[in-house]
């Protein structure tokens, strides 16, 4: 065979063959059913007042399976461990719905956790999905400098379709507000209890923050002298559960409200803190 002719084959062959690795890789790489998850996470722009942005995430390795989230009765997404899904309504309160497993409809209740929030306008709202050692999974509203912490390390889920029909595309504003987490205020369950303690501390926390845009507040309640964990984490909530109706039933300041029972889980990361105690986690907005 002719040098040239040889050389002609040899080039057509190398084209074809990077091709095919190539395309396999580009292929890999595309977002779809085996690959359900895109870009990561990054930090998102301030909404406009008009509307609310609800921004779920499931941190890495936190299971095999997927969880299905409902908002308001309609399908979202089936949220796999290391993703992210957000979202913008016109309307500032709704019911989630979480169960494993992944179903268009909401095929098993006794499987389902439910939840409904309040959110103010411009307000960005993060719920952490996570599985449980029982049959149903946890759905948790974190404050906002935790979640925006957390789901940092995740990705966005990209192969399904919300059937959200209020969800619409997110308004940003052209003035940034500002937001901090000023403080925690730490109580003993005596006196998250006692309705003058909270009452002088709800006094201070008004008049503290009087002014500002808003104010979110966010439970977590902490037990670690229980005999099980599932009791530790029953006592915690209820003992958070207990701050969140006082402060709900006095003051229209705190929107929203969210509660957590840790049960021991933050034992070793608090040492000499009572064995039971509840936390307020403060997020304000600049005017």
């Amino acid at each position: 065979m002719p040098p040239l002719i040889r050389l002609r084959r040899w080039l057509v062959m190398g084209v074809l063959t990077f091709g095919a690795v190539f395309g396999a890789w580009a292929q890999q790489q595309q977002p779809g059913f085996e690959r359900a998850l895109g870009v990561g996470y990054t930090a998102l722009k301030d909404l406009a007042p008009e509307q609310t942005r609800l921004v779920f995430y499931r941190p890495e390795g936190d299971g095999l399976g997927v969880i299905t989230l409902h908002i308001d009765g309609r399908y979202h997404t089936s949220l796999q461990n290391g993703a992210f899904s957000a979202l913008c309504l016109e309307r500032a309160s709704v019911n989630l719905q979480a169960q494993p497993g992944r179903s268009w409809a909401r095929a098993d209740p006794n499987r389902e956790v439910s939840q409904n929030v309040v959110m103010v306008g411009g307000q960005t709202l993060y719920v952490r999905l996570s599985e449980a050692l029982a049959t149903r999974p946890r759905l948790d509203v974190v404050p906002a400098h935790i979640g925006a912490q957390e789901v940092q390390m995740t990705r966005e889920q990209t192969h399904s379709v919300s059937r959200v029909s209020l969800a619409k595309p997110c308004l940003q504003v052209t003035a940034p507000a500002l937001a901090f987490a000023p403080e925690v205020v730490t109580l003993s369950a005596q006196s998250a209890q006692n309705p003058a303690e909270l009452a002088q501390l709800l006094k201070r926390l008004e008049g503290q923050y009087r002014g500002f845009k808003s104010l979110a507040l966010h439970i977590v309640g902490h037990v670690t002298d229980m005999d099980s964990e599932a009791s530790n984490e029953q006592l915690s909530k209820e003992l958070a559960g207990e701050v969140q109706r006082y402060f709900a039933g006095h003051s229209t300041q705190f929107n929203p409200i969210s509660v957590e029972g840790r049960g021991s889980k933050d034992r070793q990361t608090a040492p000499g803190q009572p064995a039971r105690r509840v936390e307020l986690g403060l997020t304000v907005w600049e005017p």
